[in-house]
């Protein structure tokens, strides 16, 4: 028995959205690092272009940040 749910097309689309703004996040974020590991945030975000992206970078490259406007706009947050 398949137990794995079948994504509706609205439902790909809102994750490959929500992957394209991360990886947008991401690129900028990536561009100010000079050394790892590193913390600082990016104004205005590069995604929704009004909040403050907040980041953090480790020693081995994973980043974890998250836009201010997040939970009011729906901005990016993620932890890699």
């Amino acid at each position: 028995m398949n137990t794995i749910a079948k994504e509706s097309p609205e439902e790909k689309a809102a994750w490959t959205e929500s992957l394209k703004r991360i990886m947008a996040a991401r690129e900028a974020i990536m561009k100010q690092v000079e050394r790892l590991p590193s913390a600082g945030k990016i104004s205005p975000c590069p995604v929704c272009e009004r909040g403050e992206l907040h980041y953090t970078v480790t020693s081995n490259g994973h980043v974890h940040a998250r836009c201010i406007t997040q939970a009011e706009e729906g901005c990016v947050s993620w932890a890699e």
